[in-house]
């Protein structure tokens, strides 16, 4: 018996809404033309417009199913991507084409740029991709106002690390420029404070970190560390899942944000958050073999997922919701496409996870 029958999950069932997911990431795309996937659907506005920024790290998620059609869709993707790169190398951040450059939003295009060159190396994107690190690396050499917030470099930037290290296999990156990373990487782990939590990784400079943005930071943090072999950071993000392995285990769920005590007022659960959280707990899991770890990706994913499965057949519009309940606070009574993108990267680690026990 796999642990995820054992833990008394429908394998069969969460695969086929694993399956209503992806076809609503299609649907988001459809309605634009295939000119980018639409941010998110909301109940009572609609679709919104295209996300530059999800469009980029959806072309990992459709890249690595294996059918066809997710694959076709992916390269759609980056070529809309491309026809949008102004002439900096950068992508414009926000909703739509037409925002200023922002740092992290172009950083996640790149991990969907490194992913489309991989799959079709005699494919236009090279340059492109060459244009953009080049971009992204001046930013770190020079700041300029390239930031969400203005002003405000928040933790969880530190997963634009990651991606730049990440395309170092498809571009060496020069000594210059892997000290110049591994020394920004070093100030952002000057943040994490004594209980392991990684400061300043809310959306705004004094707010409560969202599980999804916390997500960001450790999961920058855990792959910057395993690529610089950086044994205290990795540590550091072993020891923040078990503070919310045990804040779990206290509320009976995991609360939407966070303080930098691991303390919360709130009462609903952010589906983002835990869904990245769960991939991370399972990364742990085969980086330690602690068991502990793998039982946490499983009920992370669970707690969102028996809600959200309710919340997908309301209609054709209708995904991944971005809360849980849907009228919580993060992205009420809409349907984030990075909600569906890591409710299926989620789902598909345990998948993987089972089929090798």
């Amino acid at each position: 018996m796999s642990f995820l029958q054992s833990n008394s999950i429908d394998i069969s069932e969460f695969s086929s809404n694993c399956q209503i997911a992806i076809n609503w990431v299609h649907r988001s795309i459809q309605v634009n033309g295939g000119k980018g996937s639409s941010a998110y659907y909301h109940l009572l506005k609609g679709w919104s417009k295209p996300y530059p920024e999800t469009s980029g790290y959806l072309i990992e998620t459709l890249m690595s199913s294996g059918e066809e059609k997710d694959r076709k869709a992916a390269l759609g993707l980056g070529e809309w991507l491309l026809r949008i790169q102004t002439s900096s190398g950068a992508f414009p951040g926000g909703l739509g084409t037409h925002g200023k450059p922002i740092f992290f939003d172009s950083g996640m295009i790149l991990g969907g740029l490194n992913c489309v060159h991989q799959f079709d190396p005699e494919g236009p994107w090279l340059s492109p991709l060459r244009a953009l690190r080049v971009w992204l690396i001046q930013q770190l050499r020079e700041p300029s106002d390239t930031n969400f917030v203005s002003g405000y470099d928040p933790t969880y930037q530190v997963l634009v690390l990651s991606r730049l290290l990440d395309s170092d296999k498809l571009i060496p990156i020069s000594r210059e420029d892997l000290d110049l990373i591994k020394a920004t990487f070093s100030n952002y782990l000057k943040r994490i404070n004594e209980l392991s939590f990684p400061t300043q990784s809310g959306f705004l400079p004094d707010a409560d970190a969202l599980t999804h943005t916390l997500a960001y930071s450790l999961e920058g943090i855990l792959k910057c560390g395993l690529f610089f072999e950086n044994e205290k950071a990795i540590q550091v993000v072993k020891n923040a899942l078990n503070q919310l392995i045990k804040k779990r285990r206290e509320l009976g769920f995991l609360p939407a944000t966070i303080d930098h005590h691991w303390a919360s007022k709130d009462s609903y659960c952010c589906v983002v958050g835990n869904c990245q959280l769960s991939l991370l707990m399972n990364e742990m899991y085969r980086i330690s073999n602690e068991n502990h770890f793998l039982d946490a990706a499983v009920q992370l994913f669970v707690d969102v997922a028996q809600t959200a499965k309710r919340r997908m057949f309301v209609g054709k519009n209708a995904g991944v919701p971005g809360s849980t309940p849907i009228y919580g606070a993060y992205f009420r009574f809409a349907f984030p496409n990075w909600a569906a993108k890591y409710y299926i990267d989620a789902f598909r680690g345990l998948s993987t996870r089972a089929s090798a026990k």
